[in-house]
């Protein structure tokens, strides 16, 4: 042990070798904890996928938080939405972080539920990785044994299978639907270096889209769904 540790000392690229272990971001769903949550939960499930506006609306908050600019509210989350057009985002947006679980936590003192689990549970792993690694560089592979292609195809080689890792992500060299508006294929690069794509959908950032719900007047209501930091 001391030879190891006086070899890092003296050897810093020892040293990041060293470090450079595997770090998972395992699944987690606390829904079950609160029955009253649970409940609300499923009904909104059904909601989103019937495309139902009317209950939706019911669950936002008045002040619901959806940037970290504008001025928030109910009003601005219908315009940003375009909750009035059938090609609105938000079903699949919301459908996304509602079904990838979550956790409970505790705000001024008062239960909140956090969805979905990558944002939620972010932070219980971030002193794992490298020093200069965030929620902005890394992302969390969400499903097991993944395919790491060797290029951004499916019928390309696969280099490695990941399950649950967390891994840096190259977003200039990624495979983008539009605009940076759907993520089609991630070039990533795991934390012991080996390097390919992993289809879009079998990853994500713990800054993507992620809702906060607390109750008010015994009611859980959802008051913050943004992306970004």
């Amino acid at each position: 042990i001391l030879f190891l540790a006086g070899l890092a000392l003296f050897s810093p690229g020892l040293c990041d070798q060293v470090a450079a272990q595997e770090v998972k971001l395992y699944p987690v769903d606390e829904a079950s904890k609160d029955a009253s949550f649970k409940r609300f939960r499923d009904r909104l499930i059904v909601a989103v996928k019937r495309r139902d506006r009317k209950f939706l609306l019911s669950i936002v908050h008045p002040k619901i938080r959806n940037s970290f600019g504008g001025d928030g509210g109910a009003r601005e989350f219908v315009n940003i939405w375009k909750l009035n057009s059938p090609d609105s985002k938000v079903w699949s947006k919301l459908l996304t972080v509602l079904s990838l679980g979550g956790s409970f936590d505790k705000e001024n003192g008062q239960k909140i539920f956090v969805a979905p689990y990558i944002s939620s549970r972010w932070d219980s792993i971030q002193n794992k990785l490298p020093r200069d690694a965030d929620a902005f560089t890394h992302s969390a592979i969400i499903a097991a044994s993944v395919p790491v292609y060797s290029k951004p195809d499916a019928d390309g080689r696969a280099v490695v299978l990941l399950s649950y890792d967390v891994v840096e992500v190259d977003n200039e060299r990624s495979v983008w639907k539009g605009e940076h508006e759907e993520l089609l294929w991630a070039k990533i690069k795991t934390l012991k270096g080996q390097e390919g794509y992993v289809k879009g959908d079998k990853i994500r950032s713990a800054v993507d889209y992620r809702a906060y719900f607390k109750k008010v007047r015994g009611k859980w209501l959802m008051y913050i769904f943004v992306a970004g930091d």
